[in-house]
């Protein structure tokens, strides 16, 4: 049980920790906002679908790296949007909780 919690600790939060890291800073500004979002969205998809009806363990741990994945570019992407709009208000939007960092 223990390996299987140090397993999805791993997925989880190295996938996220890789893109904010490093990803972000370099060429991040060149992906339009409609595919990172897009992305965003077929990431969460997937997640669900994988973490559903994976019929291994690892699969579902494809799923939850796939969820680690899309909350990082989610957070970083709608953050970075937000410079576009009064920034007060959008960041209060983010994070009051209402979901607005796609996470």
């Amino acid at each position: 049980m223990t390996q299987l919690l140090d397993a999805m600790f791993s997925a989880l939060n190295g996938s996220k920790f890789m893109l904010k890291s490093f990803a972000c800073h370099f060429r991040f500004h060149l992906i339009s906002y409609d595919v990172r979002m897009t992305v965003v969205a077929v990431m969460m998809t997937g997640s669900y679908l994988t973490v559903a009806y994976g019929r291994h363990v690892s699969w579902q741990l494809l799923g939850v790296t796939f969820a680690a994945f899309q909350g990082g570019l989610g957070e970083a992407s709608t953050l970075a949007l937000c410079s576009l709009y009064d920034s007060r208000r959008a960041l209060t939007l983010w994070s009051s909780g209402t979901g607005f960092a796609g996470e």
